[in-house]
């Protein structure tokens, strides 16, 4: 008889042997998953995890443009719940006998959408029930590619539940930052999601207190997160990481505190993360941090552009002033092709003060529509990159081929 209670694909190792990334998932559409129940012995709670996909051990697949939607997890006596959509996890390396290599899938050109991760409150707040990634949990050893998908619309917790704390709407990170390597979301559009407390589009921690504190790891960039909310954090919430938010429009996110971003506490050091060339605009929080909120931490924040967030652009332990004019930051208007709803384009016009705005250091040789980048966009013959997502392409001889791509971009008849 078919078990119920189950995600709707598996792939773990045996053995601590398991699928590679030439081992393919592709072309599915997954739904109706309710998860896998992990029975723990006390003290430690019971699990249940990945309503859409599972993936656990030394297992790398290739997760590639699938439909992963629908999927609602669901236990009567489990206490946390990992991972509406996916779930991402491997046991730690270095425990002998048990330690698998990280979990390392490449999950790619997906939808992932309404998928749900809402446990019932618990019995009192010792027992509360946790939500962890509506769409999607990445656990501490395990750092996935996460490339060219859409997260949108799903969910993690309900504010009417007593006594349940909920994260990441779209996606939840935990990977550990002592791992040989950390998980990547490029290129990704993360809309219209929700986490109830922390992280209506990205919640990133470090490792269980309970177990001794050690700060998370990720990059997240050259992405879209546009419309997603939480208590805290509605576009993005980050506490004790190393996590690199770079590149990324964070666009009419809401929350209560940290409307765009916020970075919350920082229980060990080094444990801040790195905030750069982001466009952090038109988002709202009730009570303060329209763009970014911070408190008792202190993340580098440099050539950002925090504008238009209400009821401020910076609150918290930080204001305005301290942030917008220092370090590369400015508060302008990027100059959006489109902000409207229906037909919104992040992508920027001519003559944006953000073209060529950015920090070069760290950058990616592509955009989010794959293009090259850093180029020189506003005609000083200095490559530079832009803010956000999308690197503006020029025309200044005016023959309508972008500069990236023309081979005589002066027009003079003589391949460059």
């Amino acid at each position: 008889t078919a078990d119920p209670q189950c995600s709707t694909v598996l792939v773990s190792s045996i053995n601590g042997v398991g699928p590679t990334q030439n081992d393919r998932l592709e072309g599915f559409r997954i739904t109706g998953g309710v998860g896998t129940f992990r029975d723990f012995a006390n003290p430690i709670p019971d699990f249940v995890v990945g309503g859409g996909v599972f993936i656990f051990g030394a297992s790398s697949p290739t997760i590639t443009s699938n439909e992963i939607v629908g999927n609602h997890l669901g236990h009567p006596d489990a206490l946390i719940w990992y991972g509406g959509g996916i779930y991402v996890h491997s046991t730690r390396p270095n425990e002998p006998g048990t330690g698998f290599d990280p979990a390392a899938p490449v999950i790619t050109n997906n939808l992932i959408e309404s998928n749900t991760n809402n446990p019932p409150g618990g019995s009192s707040s010792s027992k509360a029930t946790y939500a962890i990634g509506g769409g999607m949990y990445v656990g501490y050893h395990s750092h996935p590619v996460i490339d060219g998908n859409t997260f949108r619309s799903n969910f993690a917790g309900d504010s009417a539940a007593a006594n349940q704390i909920a994260a990441g709407g779209a996606i939840a990170i935990y990977s550990l930052s002592d791992l040989s390597d950390y998980p990547r979301i490029t290129r990704t559009i993360i809309t219209g999601n929700n986490g109830t407390d922390l992280g209506g589009g990205i919640a990133v921690g470090p490792r269980d207190p309970g177990s001794g504190f050690i700060p998370s790891d990720a990059l997240i960039e050259s992405n879209v997160i546009e419309y997603n909310g939480a208590g805290e954090g509605g576009g993005v919430q980050i506490n004790t990481s190393l996590a690199r938010i770079r590149n990324n429009p964070v666009f009419d996110n809401g929350s209560t505190y940290g409307g765009g971003i916020s970075v919350g506490t920082t229980e060990i050091a080094p444990g801040d993360p790195t905030i750069t060339n982001n466009i952090i605009a038109f988002n709202a929080a009730g009570t303060a941090g329209g763009g970014l909120y911070v408190y008792q931490s202190t993340p580098v924040v440099t050539y950002n552009d925090l504008f238009g967030n209400t009821p401020d652009n910076v609150g918290g332990d930080l204001a305005d002033v301290d942030v917008i004019g220092v370090d590369g930051n400015v508060g302008v208007d990027p100059m959006f092709r489109d902000v409207n709803r229906p037909t919104l384009d992040l992508r920027l016009q001519a003559g944006s003060p953000v073209i060529d705005a950015g920090e070069n250091t760290t950058v990616e040789t592509t955009d989010a529509d794959g293009e090259p980048r850093i180029v020189d966009g506003d005609g000083d013959t200095i490559a530079t990159v832009d803010l956000g997502a999308y690197e503006f392409a020029a025309v200044f001889d005016g023959d309508g081929i972008p500069d990236p791509m023309d081979p005589d971009d002066d027009n003079d008849g003589v391949d460059d």
